[in-house]
């Protein structure tokens, strides 16, 4: 007889959810895993990711699981964790574009941007249309400070959503950042050209 997750019941009975206790249920990862999903497009993402947690205690094989668990964990601003999940996701072969956002995201929380921009740069290989790996690309690449590309790749994906207003936010940055950099020159510049009049006279 498997022990039932008493915490997970608990907060089952709080989020008036107790239907989803009953033991043939919380005895099946399929079901755990498909309830999960459901609780997690209801907002209650704890329990949520409770819920996949047990499912993953039942069937720890699944790549599936482990890349939901991720996203769950994302949400939930548990980076780290997130990182183990997608980790263990693409180890058991769940290569999609969603497990390759996900770890983007987990390295660009991480400052790791080199590192980003190659797991964006591979989910575009299997959806060049992906809005969210097109945005951590341009967000990497920022980070790298390669103004120029990153731009290019953000005037695609306003070609694709003309009005999403992160990546307009984005696009702002680059410009302030060129500002700042042209304004950082100019003194540079101006020190110069005086040093090249004194030496003519």
């Amino acid at each position: 007889m498997m022990t039932q997750p008493t915490a997970l019941i608990e907060s089952l009975h709080h989020i008036e959810k107790s239907h989803y206790s009953h033991g043939s249920v919380l005895n099946n990862a399929a079901i755990c895993h498909r309830l999960a999903n459901r609780l997690g497009h209801e907002g209650h993402l704890e329990v949520a990711e409770m819920m996949l947690s047990h499912a993953l205690n039942l069937d720890p094989e699944q790549g599936d699981y482990h890349a939901d668990h991720g996203i769950m964990l994302l949400h939930l601003k548990r980076h780290r964790e997130a990182g183990q999940a997608f980790a263990r996701a693409m180890a058991l072969g769940a290569r999609h574009a969603c497990v390759m956002n996900g770890m983007g995201s987990v390295l660009l929380h991480q400052g790791r941007h080199a590192k980003a921009a190659e797991m964006f740069t591979r989910s575009l290989s299997l959806r060049p249309d992906s809005l969210t790996a097109l945005q951590g690309l341009a967000e990497a690449l920022i980070g790298m400070e390669r103004y120029a590309q990153a731009k290019d790749i953000l005037g695609y994906a306003l070609h694709l959503s003309p009005h999403h207003a992160r990546i307009h936010s984005l696009l702002n940055d680059i410009l302030m950042n060129e500002e700042l950099a042209q304004e950082a020159e100019t003194p540079r510049h101006t020190g110069h050209a005086h040093r090249l009049l004194e030496e003519a006279a």
